[in-house]
């Protein structure tokens, strides 16, 4: 299957560019929206999470408004800013609030955000470091529990705390995220998700090279588990003529202990009232891949193929509310 990868851009014809706001002393937010067959899509980025409050700094959001028409037309609308008043609930209070982690990840972007909404139903989706860090267990880790002979006794040398390596909370920050989804100002509660065996993307369409309109990559987390691997959160969204593609991916790599990856795939063809969601599980113990160059162990895209698939659940996810497609054919 075709993964995306920095080698996919946007044609020229819709490059975004980028507002970087001067002002000093003022945490900077930028936020990009695109109109695109029904969707109304939101890319924020920001700083990684401060270590202290600055509930008094406030913020400032630079946002730009783009529609894309078609493979070869785009219109842009006017930028503008909007300043947070200080004193407002800051990222660090809200996470530490939100979170009963005895630790965050090094690196963690709250404001960074993928935002979705079809407009026809009010049918929201959105993937963000919160929603994602509210499912990491605070109580154990189950990778010590499988492996924790392994992992002491390859990292002892290695300067990372035995005591540490014990402590009751998921010290590699895995996720089962998936995306955060819901209707707007509706009492529906999930029966528009459908688990169906039979339903696969459809990977020969996505195999098919076609312009692409618009291409981000969004950070969520990141930490390097003391310098022992690698645990990282990540969403990327494709945009072209015939659809859209999202990649969410959690990437885990404990060094001689194993290396798993967590990937949610969205594919949403044009002209349908649904998208498919397949959520897939690789993993393979450092034993069984110690055959492989050393730089297989830090690019996911290239492990991806060295690593078996334990599972995979596919879901076809209507965009109207059950009831909705009730009465429609009535």
């Amino acid at each position: 299957m075709s993964e995306m990868s920095s080698t996919d851009h946007p044609t020229t014809s819709s490059v975004q560019s980028r507002h970087s706001p001067t002002d000093i002393g003022v945490r900077k937010i930028t936020e990009e929206r695109y109109e695109f067959e029904g969707w109304g899509i939101t890319v924020t980025k920001s700083p990684i999470l401060p270590s202290h409050c600055y509930c008094a700094q406030g913020t400032l959001t630079v946002a730009k408004h783009s529609s894309i028409t078609s493979a070869t037309q785009q219109t842009s609308g006017t930028h503008h800013g909007i300043r947070s008043k200080p004193g407002m609930l800051c990222q660090v209070c809200r996470f530490s609030r939100c979170l009963s982690l005895h630790h965050f990840p090094e690196m963690v972007f709250p404001d960074n955000c993928l935002k979705l909404v079809y407009e026809s139903s009010n049918f929201i989706m959105n993937f963000n470091a919160l929603d994602a860090m509210k499912l990491i267990s605070t109580t154990t880790c189950p990778l010590h529990v499988a492996c924790s002979d392994e992992w002491k006794a390859a990292k002892l040398e290695t300067g990372l705390p035995t005591g540490e390596a014990l402590a009751p909370y998921d010290w590699t920050y895995s996720t089962n995220y998936k995306g955060s989804i819901q209707f707007l100002n509706s009492e529906c509660t999930h029966p528009y998700i459908t688990v169906d065996p039979t339903t696969q993307l459809n990977v020969e369409k996505l195999k098919v090279h076609e312009n692409i309109l618009f291409y981000e990559e969004i950070p969520l987390f990141e930490d390097e588990l003391h310098d022992n691997g690698i645990s990282n959160l990540s969403v990327k969204l494709r945009v072209m003529p015939t659809g859209f593609f999202i990649l969410l991916r959690f990437f885990l790599r404990v060094d001689h202990v194993l290396a798993r990856l967590c990937d949610t795939r969205i594919h949403f063809e044009t002209g349908n009232s649904y998208f498919i969601r397949q959520v897939q599980v690789r993993e393979e113990r450092y034993e069984n891949l110690s055959h492989l160059q050393p730089h297989v162990f830090t690019d996911p895209n290239i492990l991806y193929a060295n690593l078996p698939v334990i599972q995979e659940v596919n879901e076809k996810i209507r965009l109207f509310p059950t009831e909705t497609v009730a009465s429609s054919l009535n």
